[in-house]
């Protein structure tokens, strides 16, 4: 049944909408309110509510209110949380944890998952056969700060 979804998201376009906006998102506001758009109506899906979570807590970094932000962070932050527990075997919902995590400030204390989804990413990357997503991923791991030489050359 996951399958399904996945393969129906992807015929549709959808994810791969997602995925381009999200890797759009850190330089372009308007690629992470895009994918609250398109998550607007129908984010029950662990995929859809993740990419919806990790829109939010890139918005958080645009709010000059302190406790806006803080809210902000942490709804996005409990979305993503919440399709992992749906369903932590998806790809894209663990790499978009671990670059949150990444990116997110140590004082807000989202960091605890880095090292499983650096391992996990690693370890599944082969798996991922559109290929546009999977050199973005790459080029994004290999600028990673917490990623070893070593596991840097698995990078494939």
């Amino acid at each position: 049944m996951k399958l399904i979804i996945l393969i129906v998201l992807i015929l549709n376009g959808s994810l791969n909408e997602l995925r381009n906006c999200f890797f759009e998102s850190s330089k372009n506001k308007a690629a992470a309110e895009k994918i609250i758009s398109i998550t607007e109506k129908n984010y029950s899906q662990p995929v859809l509510k993740g990419y919806r979570g990790a829109a939010f807590t890139i918005l958080s970094e645009k709010e000059n209110n302190p406790f806006t932000k803080l809210k902000k962070f942490n709804l996005g932050k409990d979305l993503l949380e919440e399709a992992i527990q749906q369903d932590s075997a998806i790809f894209d919902l663990r790499f978009l944890r671990f670059s949150i995590q990444q990116e997110s400030p140590g004082f807000l204390g989202y960091k605890s998952n880095l090292n499983t989804d650096k391992i996990f990413i690693i370890n599944n990357l082969t798996n991922i056969n559109d290929l546009t997503y999977k050199n973005k991923v790459i080029t994004y791991l290999r600028e990673s700060k917490l990623l070893t030489q070593a596991e840097k050359k698995k990078l494939k």
